[in-house]
């Protein structure tokens, strides 16, 4: 997160994303995005994540949003969970404790779920 290259692109959201620059460490990369609404992603190292899964907070004025990836060719799947920023920040200060803590639903039973019964029919 180069300060300059982001206060240029986003100066409307210098507020929200200047606290997570303490951060880069546990970053595998980042982007910001002034066209629509503004918003920037944060690509985040969680040592809990499989090779094949990537973690991603989406984050917007008023809100981040989590997309959690697998790539996984038999078990694969794309979710999204709401955090606020406070969270977000609280997740990535204590890393590696799971992002799933920090979460504002309660999708991660549904998805455990949907993943218990792929593997009870399949068998």
């Amino acid at each position: 997160m180069d300060r300059k290259y982001w206060k240029n692109l986003l100066p409307t959201l210098e507020d929200v994303w200047l606290p997570y620059l303490k951060h880069q460490d546990k970053l595998n990369g980042c982007q910001a995005i002034n066209e629509g609404e503004p918003h920037f992603y944060l690509m985040v190292q969680d040592p809990y994540l499989r090779d094949d899964e990537q973690l991603t907070l989406c984050c917007m004025r008023d809100r981040v949003v989590l997309q959690h990836r697998c790539n996984d060719k038999k078990f694969g799947f794309y979710e999204t969970y709401d955090m606020t920023h406070e969270n977000a920040l609280a997740y990535l200060e204590q890393l590696p404790k799971p992002f799933y803590a920090f979460t504002d639903d309660s999708k991660l039973d549904t998805f455990r779920q949907s993943l218990i019964n792929k593997e009870e029919n399949n068998d």
